[in-house]
């Protein structure tokens, strides 16, 4: 009798204790769309997330021979070699496009000036690049270009180089065109990195006043440079050299 007392209390203290426990509340966390529960920040972390680092682009060099004239004047962007006798630094200020019209290499005031680019040039990359030069009757500058009206002198004088600071780089010329600051097509609206519509009015723009070679093979994304120059057929006349890089 006096066990069976015991086992009785005994079990009747255990089922008090069960009844008047309560569980604390689950906590309840959203991970990835999931219902975690007891979700324990301090023991589950959230992964930390590694950017790649990304590999830093490599400044193109100079070209050895072109060093100490850019570092004399850093408004230099190539050079061209337009004949044996002729060849010449080509400049661009794009705040002043026509800062070296008048102007020496030094930059100091000089009635022959320099060869100098639009200032929408991008001389070596695809599209339409813009050189200006005078004509001078010393033979200097772009007095030269006259030339390739002939027909003899266009073919035999078809490659010409002309090198960006980085690169060497070679062309053919294809047309000579005659045309003025009066016509309704103005080539010198199309410089630089051209929408295709752009390119292809260019090209047709540009067609009616060719009198040597042709424009008919020169294909969007092509690098082409002109070669801009006084001429005297009309009031303000322009002669313009068209080149492709090859």
């Amino acid at each position: 009798m006096r066990y069976f007392r015991i086992a009785f209390w005994g079990i009747l203290m255990c089922v008090t204790f069960i009844c008047q426990y309560h569980p604390p509340e689950p906590s309840y966390m959203a991970v990835n769309g999931r219902i975690i529960e007891d979700f324990i920040p301090d023991i589950v972390e959230e992964a930390e997330v590694i950017e790649p680092e990304e590999e830093p682009v490599p400044e193109p060099e100079i070209l050895e021979q072109y060093r100490e004239l850019y570092e004399t004047n850093n408004d230099m962007i190539g050079f061209l070699y337009l004949t044996e006798e002729y060849q010449y630094p080509v400049l661009q200020r794009i705040e002043d496009q026509n800062y070296y019209a008048y102007r020496n290499f030094l930059g100091e005031e000089d009635k022959e000036g320099c060869i100098f680019a639009n200032r929408y040039t991008e001389l070596g990359k695809s599209g339409v690049s813009l050189l200006y030069g005078h004509t001078l009757k010393s033979g200097r500058m772009f007095a030269s270009l006259k030339k390739y009206q002939d027909a003899d002198y266009f073919e035999e004088h078809r490659i010409i180089r002309l090198d960006t600071l980085y690169e060497e780089m070679q062309y053919e010329v294809m047309a000579v065109v005659l045309t003025s600051l009066h016509e309704d097509f103005k080539y010198y609206e199309y410089v630089g990195n051209l929408t295709e519509d752009d390119f292809n009015e260019w090209k047709s723009g540009l067609a009616p006043y060719i009198v040597r070679g042709t424009v008919a093979g020169l294909e969007y994304g092509d690098v082409i440079c002109e070669f801009s120059c006084c001429a005297y057929h009309k009031a303000d006349g322009r002669l313009v050299v068209v080149l492709k890089a090859i």
